[in-house]
């Protein structure tokens, strides 16, 4: 997104409806029965917290899941015509759910990032849905990425002929040699042992597996380090003393926090 950003392209980003980041708190907890309207991030990438809940004043409740699908389909053209996006536009989809509430938005260009397994990313769809889902979007796109060959070659056997590109995970490696001694107050007067973790906190995080290290090392402390999903139960981790829940974190703070850890959890 900052390299379409440097190119004079408006980016936004759309954050998913189980999403606690601090865009979505900035802004208001958005609803499906208003237009949504997106809140500055970093370096001038604006963020579009799509809502799971109808809401009424004070008052929010959520609706059967196909009827709320529709209703925030509805949501995101209005979303997205009151951002004024410049055009020609181009979406970057990464996952197959998305499918039904962009169906009716046209792009001028559409990518499937196809970066993880219909299991990992299929949520309360059954792995059949999934997948008709996934046919779908194929189907409507330009252009199919992945970092593992593996995926990629499992999108071209769906849709033979689509371009492609292998795009590996990477770093930014000037990230990590302007930050890496940033102060972090957290840690920086820590004396035990730190073993950290850092990433997204979601339904296939190892909850129970972390709390049983945590539990059988009480000397070691435990940062989780990332943005926690709203349907996660973290009471296992809340309830230890050696385990802290930091949340989301500015990006620029991640290499001077791994640094401080001895070692590393994924």
């Amino acid at each position: 997104m900052e390299a379409a950003r440097d190119r004079g392209l408006d980016s936004l980003y759309v954050e998913p409806p189980n999403s606690d980041s601090p865009y979505v708190a900035r802004g208001g907890r958005p609803r499906l029965n208003s237009p949504g309207a997106p809140v500055s991030a970093e370096a001038g990438i604006r963020v579009l917290a799509l809502p799971k809940k109808w809401a009424i004043g004070s008052l929010r409740g959520a609706l059967p899941r196909r009827r709320m699908e529709a209703f925030q389909a509805k949501w995101m053209r209005a979303a997205l015509s009151r951002a004024r996006l410049s055009s020609p536009s181009l979406a970057i989809v990464t996952s197959a759910r998305w499918t039904r509430i962009l169906q009716d938005i046209d792009f001028d260009v559409l990518v499937y990032d196809r970066n993880d397994e219909a299991d990992v990313l299929r949520g309360w769809l059954s792995r059949e849905e999934y997948r008709q889902r996934e046919a779908q979007l194929l189907e409507r796109s330009d252009l199919l990425i992945s970092p593992s060959r593996t995926l990629l070659e499992g999108g071209r056997r769906r849709r033979p002929g689509l371009p492609s590109e292998l795009i590996r995970n990477g770093v930014a490696p000037e990230l990590f040699e302007r930050e890496l001694e940033r102060p972090v107050p957290e840690l920086d007067a820590e004396t035990r042992p730190v073993v950290g973790f850092v990433g997204m906190v979601a339904w296939f995080t190892d909850i129970e597996l972390i709390a049983k290290a945590a539990t059988a090392y009480p000397d070691v402390h435990f940062p989780i380090v990332g943005p926690i999903q709203s349907n996660v139960d973290i009471r296992a981790l809340q309830a230890l003393p050696n385990v802290s829940l930091w949340g989301a974190v500015a990006r620029e703070r991640v290499p001077s926090i791994v640094n401080r850890f001895d070692a590393c959890l994924i």
